[in-house]
């Protein structure tokens, strides 16, 4: 892996099995950190600044961005037993307009064999402009170069003065993450999230091992990923695998993956999701579009064959530094009119970086 030497960042192990640089270097300093900002994996703006330093377009600022990812991930333990690595938290405020805050249904009015049949207006869902605060936190914990424990926590608590709702989410995940070799890595993650409504409480726990492999086509470097999971909702069980495909290439970045799980209890098929998204910067701010489609599993709903096709787009801003806003517009179409929504929604956030 990289490491740190007299005169500065040298490359050993991993990284200088990594592929043979360009003869011509065409990516200034300036582009290559830029770039790098674009890129969501952790690993992945590694890897980008690691093959830019190796082919010498990389200045002293790439150095340090290098160093610090570096650090963040264990490479610079020295000795042995456990070392902290990172502890980062922070309460930042939260403004949103979310369109179902009381985890009522979407719609009031079902037709069953020429029936029709009003919901109880108390039970139909209900938003509106919303602010809050949101707790961030992570810790790292360093176990050998390359290996440590990461724990995050998140709180957020988001109130609608208009419908006098309040909705909380609380999420704690912990993984335990590994470097193999040559840019190889294997990870372990558990995930707990909560979410409390009015109306309806969630619960979910996951556990998912992910093996992931970076790599370098050119000028363009990527980040290829797959994960298996098992994902507890109350009592219903259902596993889930997920491909990924990361790119970073000159002031632009992508992002790719395809989810397949299978059906919850009483249904039939897969239910399926393809994700994708785009980043790039805008007068020195990163701006993102993304897409993605969904077709869930087959069931039976008062006799009827139900399956839901959903298609969502979303964008985002970086106003400045980790202020982000973003907003998003969902349609679900169901062969059951009564599961038929659409929604647009807006938030603004500070996360940690």
């Amino acid at each position: 892996m990289l490491l740190a030497g007299a005169g500065g960042v040298i490359l050993s192990g991993s990284a200088a099995s990594a592929q043979t640089a360009p003869e011509a270097a065409t990516a200034s300093p300036d582009q290559l950190r830029d770039t790098a900002q674009l890129v969501v994996s952790e690993r992945l703006r590694t890897f980008a600044l690691a093959r830019g330093l190796a082919q010498g377009n990389a200045g002293i600022g790439t150095a340090r961005d290098l160093r610090a990812l570096l650090q963040a991930q264990g490479y610079y333990m020295e000795g042995t037993g456990l070392q902290l690595l990172e502890f980062e938290q922070g309460v930042y405020p939260n403004l949103a307009y979310v369109p179902n805050m009381n985890g009522g249904l979407e719609n009031d009015t079902l037709i069953l064999q020429g029936l029709v049949f009003r919901l109880r207006s108390d039970l139909v869902a209900r938003g509106g402009a919303a602010f809050g605060l949101s707790y961030d936190g992570r810790v790292r914990v360093g176990l050998s170069q390359g290996h440590y424990v990461e724990a995050e926590a998140q709180l957020g608590v988001l109130h609608a003065p208009e419908p006098n709702l309040t909705r909380t989410v609380g999420q704690i995940s912990v993984c335990s993450r590994n470097e193999l070799v040559n840019w190889n890595f294997l990870d372990l993650c558990y995930n707990h999230v909560e979410v409390r409504r009015d109306l309806s409480d969630q619960t979910q726990d996951d556990l998912e091992m992910r093996y992931s492999h970076l790599f370098e086509i050119g000028e363009s470097r990527h980040e290829v990923g797959f994960a298996v999971g098992r994902s507890k909702y109350k009592d219903l069980y259902q596993t889930h695998g997920t491909v990924s495909f990361d790119s970073v290439g000159r002031r632009i970045a992508t992002r790719l993956s395809l989810d397949l799980s299978e059906p919850l209890q009483d249904s039939t098929g897969n239910d399926l999701s393809v994700r994708g998204e785009v980043r790039w910067l805008a007068a020195g701010h990163v701006v993102g579009l993304g897409l993605e489609a969904s077709q869930s599993a087959q069931s039976t709903f008062f006799g009827e064959r139900r399956q839901d096709y959903g298609l969502g787009v979303t964008a985002l801003y970086q106003i400045k530094d980790n202020l982000v806003l973003s907003v998003g517009v969902s349609q679900t179409d169901s062969t059951v009119d009564f599961f038929d929504s659409n929604s647009v929604q807006f938030n603004i956030s500070t996360k940690l970086n």
